[in-house]
């Protein structure tokens, strides 16, 4: 095997490093989003909120908030070890990479806010996570190349918030 064929090898094994560690980025933010919400209305702290006389929009925006820091910092450590230490091959700026991490970390806590809105216990937050990003990698292009589904498939897939940056990556 010619040293060409390693390399190229090596750089499709690195992009697709790439686009696992930022699909299992898009799991834990939805996860740890769903638990924390559903354990903090266990526990009575959004009870204890609203007496103190914190608004509904005060508490979510602020879970957001503190979520949204905790994807950006996710987003750039994962981008400049991607980047800087595999060596994954990219085209375009190390800000675009990690504006497309945190945009989709982003979805992720969006999702997680939903989900935490309908489910009371904190497993089953985890079951629905883990039972939502199979579907989402199959039909996103993660797991399936996007041109071998189905038309109406494909308009589905791009509903996911895993389709563009795939295609970007």
């Amino acid at each position: 095997m010619s040293n060409i064929t390693k390399l190229c090898r090596m750089n499709c094994f690195c992009n697709d490093c790439l686009v696992t560690f930022t699909r299992i980025a898009l799991g834990i933010s939805i996860t740890l989003t769903a638990t924390n919400l559903i354990l903090d209305r266990k526990c009575g702290l959004f009870d204890r909120s609203w007496v103190a006389g914190v608004s509904v929009l005060e508490v979510i925006s602020s879970q957001m908030l503190t979520f949204s820091f905790l994807a950006l910092l996710q987003a750039i450590i994962m981008s400049v070890t991607a980047i800087y230490v595999v060596d994954v091959v990219r085209k375009g700026s190390v800000a675009l990479v990690i504006l497309l991490a945190f945009m989709m970390e982003a979805c992720g806590v969006t999702l997680g806010l939903v989900l935490s809105a309908y489910i009371q216990f904190e497993d089953t937050a985890l079951q629905v996570t883990v039972g939502l990003m199979f579907p989402i990698l199959l039909i996103g292009g993660v797991l399936w190349p996007l041109q071998s589904l189905d038309s109406w498939l494909r308009t589905i897939s791009h509903l996911t918030p895993i389709t563009y940056p795939t295609e970007a990556i």
